[in-house]
């Protein structure tokens, strides 16, 4: 196998991980528990209950999965880079807003749920976490190996934690999905989305604005829509994610939604401020943000 058949086989892998395996998993489950193998899945599902809430206290890393040279090569392919523009303090916690979210978020995935990026060594003494929704967990087998790379839970429980974590969120959603189209505008729905602002608060967590050009250029929108951008392969398009200073704030486990409003418009100041810098370098002079 060639090095470039290597690189897509790597993205098809994922993208199939992503649409079937999660369901695939539950349909042999259920075949399973009508062979002599039902025993097995019994025990497994008691232990699907007794794990069930792990992906809500910070899920099961295991930084061997994350450094797997599979993601490696997922990364070429587009290829996927990450550039910080200044350091984080591992003593410090952060929260960090992903933009945008694009069709399967693969910025996202490969840049904090994996080591294909390098991200250990850009920011060392941090440790990421990927959130994501509480649905990706309801898949037996799937779970565990979901978790493997990280990923956790957006319904984490907060909880008092030792420094150097940082938690990614995508604000943006399913609709900012739906909003995504190949070119020159990038459309982000964030003004209204006050929950990962309030989570900072309440962690007393730096938040972090990150933005991820070419994210929305790996599917044309009509296919979008089924998850394929030509075939089952996204299109290789380069993806390059700038994470951006973090902004201090003060711990308030009550904040008032004056408080938490006040505090999001800070940050779509710096996200706004974070893209007028670096757009030129990444996507063109002509690109345009939409914050809605």
């Amino acid at each position: 196998m060639d090095l470039q058949t290597w690189k897509k086989f790597a993205v098809l892998q994922w993208v199939l991980t992503f649409l079937l395996v999660g369901p695939g998993c539950a349909a042999i489950m259920l075949i399973l528990f009508r062979t002599s193998w039902w025993s097995a899945v019994l025990l497994y599902g008691v232990w699907y209950y007794y794990d069930r809430d792990t992906p809500r206290r910070g899920g099961r890393r295991v930084n061997w999965v994350r450094r797997w040279g599979l993601w490696r090569r997922m990364a070429e392919y587009f290829p996927v880079k990450l550039h910080p523009t200044c350091e984080l303090d591992p003593k410090e916690n952060y929260v960090l807003g992903y933009h945008p979210h694009g069709v399967l978020s693969t910025g996202a995935f490969l840049n904090f749920a994996t080591e294909a990026t390098e991200f250990s060594r850009k920011f060392p003494g941090i440790t990421p976490y990927l959130s994501v929704l509480d649905g990706h967990f309801d898949f037996p087998l799937y779970r565990e190996y979901f978790m493997c790379s990280g990923v956790i839970s957006v319904r984490k429980r907060r909880r008092k934690t030792a420094g150097g974590q940082l938690v990614c969120v995508i604000p943006g959603g399913a609709v900012e999905a739906l909003d995504s189209h190949p070119g020159t505008v990038y459309r982000v729905h964030l003004r209204n989305k006050l929950g990962f602002v309030r989570l900072a608060m309440q962690t007393g967590s730096s938040l972090v604005p990150c933005f991820s050009f070419g994210e929305i250029d790996l599917f044309n929108q009509p296919a979008a829509r089924c998850g394929r951008g030509h075939g089952l392969l996204p299109f290789a398009k380069p993806i390059n994610t700038v994470v951006g200073a973090p902004i201090k704030v003060e711990k308030n486990y009550e904040p008032t939604d004056e408080q938490a409003r006040d505090l999001l418009n800070r940050y779509i100041s710096d996200l706004e401020l974070l893209f007028c810098a670096n757009k030129a370098k990444y996507i063109g002079t002509d690109a345009r943000l939409e914050i809605v």
